[in-house]
């Protein structure tokens, strides 16, 4: 509910990116603050008839934010308001798009996240946090006060790591869009055959994190895993073990200030008998009635791993393998299935971001001839602004075409006016 003080009598939020509109200023009004998140970048897609093909697949941009004061209104008058389309989500044979800009008049503009590509071996550059921060789509103000401007996050960076000679084929999350606490972020591939989740609002300002720190030895690998999706304002962990056959790793979702980040995935081996339900829930929010977008506090939703399915128990698993989604401010969580001989019904899915968090990667590793033509994949959305998360992995055998996996699409655009 709105106020008495100062633009917190009334607000206005423009979310349907299918046209433009005509924002008529009220009577008595003369100033607005206002902001605006350009639309998020599709995620891509890389599908494999070969195991050892080093191929990564990228997460979309996050659009860039722009906010401020705008002064001397004319009651009756009319601003040209613009909401950013999402880009589209890669399948087999579509590629990703990027999103479009949003806009408040000539005052605020904030453009859209470009789309996730997929990144081909030899990898040319070392990746780490600092590569994705800040380069998404970009943002401007023009005649308005207290103007504050932040890019979005860009598309997962690659990497190049001896110990990741083969198996490289990860998935990566979508990038955050600008926020009021800096510019958004991605995660860089490094990794084999896992999905990481979507970043949040305000974990770019950890660009510089050690994302290498946390590989144990030489022979490390960082396989069969999902990533939770970052908090609001706290990245989620990536502390890794290297791969066993009880080394399936499933991460939980990162914090908000207050709030608890979605809960870890459950982690199924080789060896595992029984398969509970295993959707996971979501990210908590701490401050779900926000009025300004700096008030937004919300944890990102956990990943989840499935792994060493044969066919003894096959008829358990004609359900979903769902990640958690982000709260606003946070990322979707990864998902991570791998099948072994496994012929049966089964939909993948990353989770969703949170307003303006990037949705969750999918990987999905086949080893049974007919498994992609009874199966879905599909990665996260992203959420508001956020960029969409990818999907990857390896088929087998008869399955030439992963008719059925599909990237995740960016979030819509938005204007919000208050006065």
């Amino acid at each position: 509910m709105g106020g008495n003080g100062l633009f917190t009598r009334q607000r206005r939020f423009f979310n349907d990116c299918q046209q433009t509109f005509s924002w008529y200023i009220p009577d008595g009004v003369t100033k607005v603050f206002a902001f605006v998140i350009g639309g998020g970048g599709g995620g891509s897609y890389a599908g494999h008839g070969n195991q050892y093909d080093r191929q990564g697949a990228a997460g979309g941009a996050g659009g860039g934010y722009a906010s401020g004061v705008i002064s001397g209104l004319t009651p009756g008058n009319t601003i040209t308001v613009t909401v950013g389309k999402p880009g589209r989500g890669a399948t087999h044979d579509q590629a990703s798009t990027a999103g479009t800009a949003s806009s408040f008049g000539s005052y605020l503009t904030g453009n859209g996240g470009t789309n996730g590509v997929t990144w081909n071996t030899p990898y040319s550059t070392e990746a780490n946090a600092a590569d994705a921060w800040g380069t998404g789509g970009s943002a401007s103000t023009s005649g308005v006060s207290e103007a504050y401007t932040a890019a979005g996050g860009g598309i997962t960076p690659r990497q190049n790591d001896s110990r990741l000679s083969y198996y490289a084929t990860c998935a990566g999350g979508g990038a955050s869009s600008g926020s009021p606490f800096g510019k958004g972020n991605n995660r860089p591939h490094f990794c084999r055959q896992a999905a990481t989740g979507g970043s949040g609002w305000g974990t770019g300002n950890m660009k510089d994190a050690p994302w290498y720190a946390h590989i144990q030895n030489t022979s490390s690998q960082q396989r069969f895993a999902a990533l939770g999706g970052d908090g609001s304002h706290v990245m989620s962990g990536i502390s890794m073990s290297k791969e066993t056959t009880q080394g399936r790793n499933a991460m939980k979702g990162g914090n908000g200030m207050q709030a608890l980040g979605g809960a870890v995935g459950r982690v199924f081996s080789h060896d595992s008998t029984v398969y509970p339900n295993y959707k996971e829930r979501c990210g908590e929010n701490a401050n779900p009635n926000w009025w300004f977008p700096w008030e937004i506090d919300g944890g990102g939703g956990g990943g989840i791993v499935m792994a060493g399915i044969s066919t003894n128990n096959q008829d358990n698993y004609q359900q979903q393998l769902v990640a958690g989604n982000g709260a606003p401010g946070g990322g979707g969580g990864g998902a991570f299935f791998n099948r072994e001989d496994f012929n049966m019904g089964m939909m993948v899915q990353g989770g969703d971001g949170g307003f303006g968090g990037g949705g969750g990667a999918v990987y999905n590793w086949n080893q049974s001839a007919n498994a992609q033509q009874v199966s879905v994949s599909r990665a996260g959305n992203g959420g508001i602004g956020g960029g969409g998360g990818s999907v990857s992995g390896h088929y087998t055998q008869d399955s030439q075409t992963w008719y059925s996996a599909r990237g995740g699409d960016g979030g819509k655009g938005i204007v919000a006016v208050y006065w």
